[in-house]
């Protein structure tokens, strides 16, 4: 197996945690100048970083590196509408003084509304037989842990540090904050998809659906095998 990261800090990581596991071999690289092996693989995978490839190389590339019959993978996430809207459109408030990007009035889709993007693939002539499965994942945070997966964000990380320090405190952090305000405290916070509790005589519901998109996808010539990974957030 073959993973192929952006940033060298984390492949080191990554060879760390797959130090168990002899057989797979990480390189330092982005994709679109990722020299192709001898040996065509039977399977690639991306997981969240489809989008930051440069789209007229990644589908046609990403045929390159498989085998005849060989599988890509796209695996991408989705923030849904769910659970405390109102939630949502507050901290919406706080994202609009703290980040500038931010678009006015934005809201969460209902998971229903939000497209598979399946084109790119459904018009390359190396792919054909495109599926899509979708799942939805139910996850409960602290306010910490919630502040400690914004901070794994891109668009979170490369803000000024004086505006996430103000965004994430405006949001999460100690009284006067959004959350600490309308929980009294440190109370569960479900980032995906609707989720209650009743916490202090409080009853709570927040955010937000995930649901994932997988394309699984069958090259149509014949060919030989590996495996590739190829992940990580090109930031």
């Amino acid at each position: 197996m073959t993973a192929v990261e952006l940033g060298p800090a984390m492949a080191t990581a990554a060879r760390q945690r797959l130090r168990e596991f002899p057989q797979v071999d990480v390189e330092v690289s982005d994709f679109e100048s990722w020299p192709l092996p001898d040996e065509p693989f039977y399977l690639a995978v991306c997981a969240t970083a489809w989008h930051w490839v440069d789209p007229a190389v990644r589908v046609p590339k990403a045929a390159d590196t498989l085998r005849p019959g060989g599988r890509l993978a796209l695996v991408s996430t989705e923030h849904v509408a769910g659970g405390s809207v109102g939630f949502f459109a507050e901290a919406q408030r706080c994202y609009e003084r703290w980040d500038p990007a931010t678009p006015p009035g934005l809201r969460l889709q209902p998971e229903e509304e939000i497209p598979s993007d399946t084109g790119e693939l459904e018009d390359s002539p190396s792919f054909g037989d495109v599926a899509v499965t979708r799942y939805r994942q139910d996850t409960t945070y602290t306010a910490d842990e919630y502040i400690d997966v914004l901070l794994t964000y891109s668009g979170h990380r490369a803000l000024r540090e004086d505006l996430r320090h103000g965004l994430l405190t405006a949001t999460a952090g100690p009284p006067p904050s959004l959350l600490a305000e309308s929980q009294h405290g440190a109370h569960p916070l479900a980032h995906r998809h609707p989720l209650h509790g009743d916490l202090g005589g409080q009853r709570v519901h927040y955010l937000q659906a995930v649901p994932s998109d997988a394309f699984r996808v069958l090259r149509e010539e014949p060919g030989h095998g590996g495996a590739a990974v190829v992940d990580g957030d090109r930031q």
